[in-house]
């Protein structure tokens, strides 16, 4: 069973440790709402709007303020996630030094380690969350980069 996110999060940060499937699900939930308050929007006011075909209005609310903010907090945390740090984890194991790898991310070393374990954790919640897919990361790749993760 998943963690709920927090409500109202306004940092990346708060977010980083959730599954990023969780993160993906909220981050449509709001975009999809979003998307289609300002459609319907664009029906009324060109006067193409049918109930009948798109649905009822009343049932997409807009976005609060402090929904406004989550989509931004999610989609930084979503793309912090998806950066490739693939080429770090390869990095890493030809012998590449943490200090190398923050020198080269334009980062200090604890936050590139930071992001790192995070990514990792990523990759193998999409492992778990589809088994038999040939992306993400098993437990023993997952043991494994986290390993490297920690090493000095």
């Amino acid at each position: 069973m998943s963690r709920r996110l927090p409500e109202s999060p306004t940092s990346p940060y708060e977010l980083a440790d959730f599954p990023i499937s969780t993160r993906l699900e909220r981050w449509h939930q709001l975009s999809d709402r979003d998307l289609h308050v300002r459609a319907i929007a664009t029906l009324k006011s060109r006067g193409d709007y049918d109930p009948g075909r798109y649905g009822d209005a009343d049932k997409y609310l807009p976005l609060t303020a402090g929904e406004h903010v989550e989509l931004l907090v999610l989609g930084e945390s979503i793309a912090r996630s998806l950066r490739d740090l693939v080429h770090v984890d390869r990095a890493l194991e030809a012998g590449v030094t943490w200090q190398e790898v923050a020198t080269a991310t334009g980062q200090d070393e604890r936050d590139a380690r930071r992001d790192y374990q995070v990514w990792v954790d990523d990759r193998h919640d999409l492992h778990q969350s589809h088994p038999g897919a040939t992306s993400g990361m098993t437990d023993e790749q997952h043991a494994q980069a986290t390993a490297r993760a920690a090493a000095r």
